[in-house]
């Protein structure tokens, strides 16, 4: 059917141009060829005689299905749909009171399926029938047969089928899509999909937090067959949709492909190749998913199937095939959907007069802290200290919430007549970063929490600073205290924290320059200093000074930067 530039698909001669006119009487003949050949190369008529009967459908030019349009009797067409806009194929039926089937299976996108009919009449002259083909229309108007929309395999069928030119209208909805084309006037033809249970639901076994188990009966297999189909099940998992077909979960496993028409495709006539190429630019095939979002494999033979890469609550969509590996023919089992179990949280225990660290990784919504008092407390205290910005946090006793408030910094609840059992502190955090706090309980009424001064900053006094020596000074309290310096140097312009989170319990016995106790009664003239001496020249240093009182948290001041001269 296909001619270029006066070569065919023979080996190459050497030919004089041909004149304009004659090239386009021989690119009309090629078409007119086509036209009266048409019937006799798709095999549609319902016949008895031997020449329809030894008639290879299976190995059906494919250019005559990309030329004409015009579908092919038990055999299956894969066709290239641009989001959008609608494309038409036709299927020739010239014998009414027959069985009809038609399959549309879209790939990677849902799609839009309308099924029209105009009605004809077909006759023949004296002689064979095969010899002589003509076809008259009864009318223009054609009569809308059924409608479709979605995805998966949709399947017109009827045992009583009326003559005439059947043309399926699809249009891809969400994106470019693949689209398979199956239609048939031969029941048996059905039968060459694998067939799928008397139940062919997909059903879950057993499901935990990281696992899913889950299994399917085994195709059918008719008795009349000519031999066993060699058949295998695949299965996809993801989290996201069901895949109702096996060339859907293909699509997005592998990537959809640009349309390419077959070899020697094509009448020959002017502007057909600038058609395609500009059908290629418009097309925005799908790609593929990565291998994290989409499970998928062949099992053989197994019904049943263990997945194991499953995360704690979270939903699944799984999905069985049945493929038929020598002819890649699929059907496809009903899917199903299922959520995994819950992560266990284990909930850390808060021992009286154990100060606790509490952590809420990224992602994480909340996190509990357990404290199990055995007897009756008249007088307990109830220590928070938390670091960038506020934590929210409530306390739970037989399961009902006592209190609620929310860290910032340090937080101090105290409580009284606390009565014997099992308390749940948890706290709240924002999933986008990580968080942490400290917890702390005592069941002493003696207990106090530090006090920072008003001014809270670490002063140096520069003109005391020499090459190996520092001076500092910063504001104490009226209450008695201790005050704990610790020094860190910085390497290659080291970043400095601005947040509070440190703590003198992480801090190395190194970094200690001394620890004291103070207070005055004058607050103006509460005033700590001290010269820290053995430092390094031109170098940079971190200090920072805690304050804590008796067994409460620790309280920081605000960190200063100092860096040594270079010459003294």
């Amino acid at each position: 059917m296909s001619w270029n530039d006066g070569t065919s698909a023979g080996p190459r001669h050497t030919m004089m141009p041909l004149p304009r006119r004659l090239l386009w009487w021989i690119a009309v003949g090629n078409l007119l060829v086509s036209i009266f050949m048409l019937p006799l190369s798709l095999g549609q008529r319902i016949s008895t005689s031997s020449r329809r009967r030894q008639y290879d459908f299976a190995n059906a030019r494919p250019e005559i299905f990309h030329d004409t349009r015009m579908m092919t009797d038990g055999r299956e067409e894969t066709v290239y749909l641009l989001k959008g806009e609608t494309e038409s194929y036709n299927f020739l039926l010239e014998e009414g009171g027959v069985p009809l089937t038609i399959l549309v299976t879209p790939c990677a996108s849902n799609i839009t399926f309308v099924l029209t009919r105009i009605a004809m009449t077909s006759s023949s002259e004296k002689g064979d029938p095969e010899d002589t083909f003509s076809t008259q229309m009864e009318g223009q108007s054609s009569v809308r047969v059924e409608e479709f929309k979605g995805g998966g395999h949709m399947v017109y069928s009827t045992r009583n089928a009326r003559k005439g030119i059947y043309i399926l209208s699809l249009q891809a909805i969400k994106t470019d899509t693949t689209v398979k084309l199956f239609a048939t006037t031969r029941p048996e033809s059905v039968t060459l999909f694998p067939l799928l249970p008397v139940d062919p639901k997909v059903r879950v076994t057993a499901a935990t937090r990281r696992s899913i188990k889950f299994s399917w009966d085994p195709s059918s297999i008719p008795m009349d067959w000519p031999q066993t189909p060699s058949l295998e099940y695949c299965v996809s998992v993801n989290k996201v949709m069901n895949f109702h077909s096996h060339c859907s979960v293909l699509a997005h496993l592998q990537g959809d492909t640009c349309p390419t028409p077959p070899p020697y495709s094509g009448f020959g006539f002017p502007g057909e190749n600038s058609k395609i190429r500009e059908r290629q630019r418009k097309a925005r095939p799908i790609k593929a998913w990565s291998p994290k979002r989409l499970f998928y494999t062949c099992v053989g033979s197994k019904t049943n199937f263990t997945f194991d890469k499953a995360k704690p609550e979270t939903r699944y969509f799984i999905d069985i095939y049945v493929v038929d590996r020598d002819t890649n023919r699929s059907s496809t089992y009903v899917g199903t959907t299922v959520q995994t179990k819950k992560r266990k949280r284990r909930q850390a225990l808060l021992k009286n007069e154990k100060r606790k660290t509490v952590t809420l990784q990224k992602g994480v919504r909340s996190v509990s802290v357990k404290l199990v008092l055995t007897k009756q407390v008249v007088k307990g205290v109830l220590e928070l200290k938390a670091c960038r910005g506020v934590l929210p946090f409530e306390i739970l006793y037989d399961n009902k919430r006592i209190h609620k408030s929310e860290v910032r910094r340090i937080k101090i609840v105290r409580m009284k007549n606390l009565p014997a059992g099992t308390y749940i502190i948890r706290f709240k955090g924002k999933r986008k970063r990580k968080r942490s706090v400290m917890v702390f309980f005592t069941e002493s009424g003696r207990y106090r929490p530090p006090r920072l001064p008003m001014d809270y900053r670490i002063k140096v006094f520069n003109t005391l600073t020499t090459c190996t020596n520092v001076t500092l000074a910063w504001m104490g309290n009226t209450v008695k205290q201790k005050y704990c310096l610790y020094k860190k140097e910085l390497v290659n312009n080291q970043k400095v924290r601005k947040h509070r989170c440190s703590d003198p319990g992480h801090r190395s016995d190194k970094e200690k320059v001394f620890c004291t106790r103070f207070r005055h009664r004058q607050p103006s003239k509460a005033v700590i200093s001290k010269t820290v001496t053995g430092l390094k020249p031109d170098t940079n240093y971190l200090f920072d000074v805690y304050v804590s009182r008796g067994n409460s948290a620790s309280l920081v001041y605000l960190n200063q930067q100092v860096r040594t001269k270079t010459q003294c």
